[in-house]
């Protein structure tokens, strides 16, 4: 993002005598200090970002998505390299595969582009920054060609829910502020992550490498700033980061995930079922809405009566459901949400719906084996399936752990892993025979799973389960002596699978 100059005529236009200027009465403490000072003062608590007309609110509902993780453009890779991200094209424009996206503190530098990049019509939102909100000065230094703009770059994504409201700019004329009314108070008390010079992103070999204060993170290094000044003294040839960028950005995220990095599941729920007996359907839920294979995306709170439009009657708001599993062979499917859930007929079809057929009902009281253990008696994170020829077992995954449950007298070998209640997440994986570099990113925090086919007339089950951008299938199978065997197939990026890759863009 270059530094565009506003000509005069522009700061008249943008003069704004509305009530309620939010963004120019919050922002003085952005912009009173020098660039050399800033390093070292607190983070911004506003931040700003201007669009022009084509990214209004109702576009950008589902957040503000980095070119490079934007489900529209799947077979793009991000480029977590800040120093890249700065750089941009020859246009002065951001990256196509920019893992970042660009932010600055100063409210005049956001109408600079209004002006001159969007020729005086767009938007400019505020925006509560949370720790996926990098300083780029502070950690390029001396590297970043354009240090006047004060940029912190969002890693991933920017939640619509953290945007406070938005000045609209017509002709050069800026609008009242609108406060974003699905504004989340809870960003209210994040902050941005500020310096992070692990995320630089030079390239292997460079010698900032082996400069304070990258050199923490370069082969040799402590991975902290105290140990930078005893790894200064290396060749050049050994100026190499300790990991890729995309490691480091792996790491940086599941450090401070739980601050509202990614509000928003790439799938929340995934299921499938036999439809007309016959191929099977897959049904991908992402917050309000879910898509069934390659129909158009539905809303959850507005399908055809009963399913699960009828849910809302009972007066739970059934968008973003935790989590769904299917008998395929059973002809049955649940829905989680909280403690309760609900059963769908899947061999009723009401064009390519199941029939709601069974109303709310404690999960507890559904699956009674999960009763002794109030973790599973609610929030459930994933849920999934598999069917034997005599018998049904039901998978329950909650944080690191897994439970199972069955309707029928299931042979005393499955059970034996569980006689103590639940197990991990990697015990379990461990009882089939895991690598573990396949399956280590999956112990713990899951977001869906589900079962492409079941384990009945000799065929192995197909269990994927999803985390984030990432996705296991394990081919799942029961031998002759009842015990657990997987083989970990396939595993991979959603936003390069051509069936869940259009979850992302629900």
């Amino acid at each position: 993002m270059k530094k565009f100059l506003l000509p005069s005529i522009f700061i008249l236009l943008f003069s704004c005598n509305d009530e309620e200027n939010f963004i120019t009465n919050e922002t003085e403490s952005n912009v009173s200090h020098n660039n050399m000072n800033r390093r070292h003062n607190p983070p911004p608590r506003i931040v700003y970002r201007a669009v022009g007309v084509g990214e209004s609110p109702d576009e950008i509902r589902n957040g503000i998505v980095a070119h490079g993780v934007d489900a529209s453009r799947p077979g793009i890779l991000p480029d977590i390299s800040l120093l890249n991200h700065v750089r941009g094209s020859s246009t002065g424009n951001t990256q196509d595969n920019s893992g970042y996206v660009a932010t600055t503190e100063i409210i005049t530098d956001a109408i600079n582009r209004i002006a001159n990049r969007y020729g005086g019509n767009g938007y400019i939102y505020a925006i509560r920054p949370s720790a996926n909100f990098i300083d780029v000065d502070g950690t390029l230094l001396h590297y970043n060609p354009y240090p006047q703009e004060r940029e912190w770059a969002a890693l991933g994504r920017i939640q619509f829910q953290q945007i406070i409201g938005w000045h609209r700019i017509d002709f050069g004329r800026m609008g009242p502020f609108e406060r974003n009314p699905e504004y989340d108070a809870r960003f209210d008390l994040t902050n941005a992550g500020g310096v992070q010079p692990q995320l630089a992103g030079f390239p292997e070999g460079d010698p900032a490498w082996c400069q304070f204060p990258w050199n923490a993170f370069s082969i040799g290094g402590g991975g902290s700033w105290r140990r930078s000044h005893m790894n200064q003294n290396k060749s050049n040839d050994q100026c190499s980061p300790q990991r890729t960028n995309q490691q480091y950005a792996e790491e940086y995220y599941n450090l401070y995930k739980n601050e509202f990095l990614y509000n928003k599941k790439y799938i929340g729920a995934a299921v499938n079922f036999d439809i007309y007996n016959s191929a099977q359907t897959s049904i991908l839920f992402n917050g309000k809405n879910f898509i069934i294979d390659d129909n158009p995306t539905k809303k959850l709170i507005d399908s055809p009566i009963g399913f699960p439009s009828t849910l809302g009657k009972n007066g739970l708001n059934w968008s973003d459901i935790d989590a769904a599993a299917s008998s395929s062979s059973g002809g049955k499917m649940w829905i989680f949400k909280g403690s309760q859930c609900v059963k769908i007929d899947t061999k009723y079809k009401n064009g390519w719906f199941p029939k709601y057929y069974e109303g709310l009902k404690p999960i507890v009281e559904e699956f009674k084996m999960l009763a002794p253990y109030p973790k599973f008696s609610k929030d459930i994170d994933a849920a999934f399936v598999v069917a034997q020829k005599d018998y049904f077992l039901y998978f329950f995954i909650k944080s690191n752990e897994i439970m199972i449950h069955s309707d029928s007298n299931i042979p005393d070998a499955l059970k034996r892993p569980f006689r103590n209640g639940p197990i991990t997440l990697q015990t379990f994986f461990n009882l089939m025979g895991s690598p573990v570099d396949r399956s280590e990113y999956f112990v713990a925090d899951i977001d869906a799973a589900t079962e492409s086919s079941n384990g009945y007339n000799g065929k192995k089950a197909i269990i994927t389960l999803f985390k984030n951008n990432r996705y296991l299938e394990i081919s799942f199978d029961i031998g002759s002596d009842n015990i657990l065997r997987g083989d970990f197939t396939d595993r991979g990026f959603l936003s390069e699978h051509d069936k869940y890759k259009k979850a992302l863009a629900l």
